[in-house]
């Protein structure tokens, strides 16, 4: 006799075929050569998995353990970058290949050591992309905070701080565009009815 809440499993006559994981997925993990910040050479942006994404945070937590720092409010934002860190050393690999085991950083400490807090935005930035274009394949739509993340790294601002200077900044500009305008709208006489 069957158990209620097992519909479904194997083993009876009223057993469904089963839909595999395996086949639903794409064969290849999906791979961007995108170009280096600052030198314009390619790199391999793996889609990272899972997998990649909770090893990612383990790795950042046994960052903070071993140098004996407490994972708390305080930490957050530097809790963020070093995860972003460790994902992107798992998602940076050779652009021939396109293998996952083909890593261009050996870990993300080496990683850390050579990268430069802009070109891990830069990197993020391309990455928040494919990402994007994704979502977008499927219908869902995007927010924009990562395009004020990339500007405030073009500008060398503290990306979690520097939304607000941005849109300020940005403000003032609209103003003053505004104002041009709507002083040269003045001088023009305004246009006809085409109807």
């Amino acid at each position: 006799m069957r158990k209620p809440g097992n519909a479904g499993t194997e083993g009876g006559p009223e057993t469904a075929p089963r839909v595999k994981l395996a086949d639903l997925k794409a064969k290849k993990r999906r791979v961007e050569v995108v170009r280096w910040p600052g030198t314009g050479k390619k790199v391999g942006l793996l889609y990272p998995n899972c997998e990649d994404q909770l090893e990612a945070y383990f790795s950042t937590r046994d960052v903070f353990a071993e140098r004996l720092q407490k994972v708390d409010e305080s930490a957050g934002p530097i809790f963020e970058r070093e995860h972003e860190t460790q994902l992107l050393a798992r998602m940076l690999v050779d652009p021939k290949t396109k293998n996952p085991d083909h890593r261009v950083a050996e870990n993300a400490g080496v990683l850390r050591a050579m990268l430069s807090p802009n070109e891990r935005e830069v990197l993020l930035t391309f990455y928040q992309g494919i990402v994007d274009q994704e979502l977008s394949d499927w219908g869902i739509k995007t927010t924009p905070n990562i395009y004020l993340r990339a500007i405030a790294a073009m500008l060398g601002l503290d990306a979690d701080t520097a939304g607000e200077h941005i849109v300020e900044a940005l403000g003032a500009v609209l103003r003053s565009v505004h104002g041009k305008f709507a002083d040269d709208m003045e001088d023009d006489p305004p246009p006809e009815d085409s109807n």
